[in-house]
């Protein structure tokens, strides 16, 4: 989950976060969100555990929620994991560093 301008968040998979947020802060092959409003941090970061499918279950989630919830989501990313189980979402979800894979 990335901080963008505008007070605006966005929320997207990759299995390469380094690469990944470095499109989007390049705004060349980033999404056209982050296109249209630049990164200016990462809010949260969590690995999925299981498969690609399950990993696209859980940003789905994360993008169906008001922007209130995604503010709150990454104010404390441990929720994370209570809210997808609460939907019936079964996957493994742990908050990670973000120091540790964009640097």
């Amino acid at each position: 989950m990335l901080r963008c301008e505008g007070g605006r968040l966005y929320t997207g998979y990759t299995v390469d976060v380094k690469k990944r947020f470095a499109s989007h802060m390049s705004g060349k092959g980033g999404a056209k969100f982050t296109r249209g409003f630049r990164p200016v941090g990462v809010a949260a970061l969590w690995k999925v555990c299981g498969d690609r499918g399950t990993a696209m279950k859980v940003e789905a989630f994360i993008k169906s929620l008001a922007r209130d919830e995604k503010k709150v989501l990454a104010a404390e990313p441990l929720k994370l994991e209570a809210m997808i189980v609460k939907k019936g979402i079964a996957a493994e979800v742990h908050v990670c560093d973000v120091e540790e894979f964009i640097q």
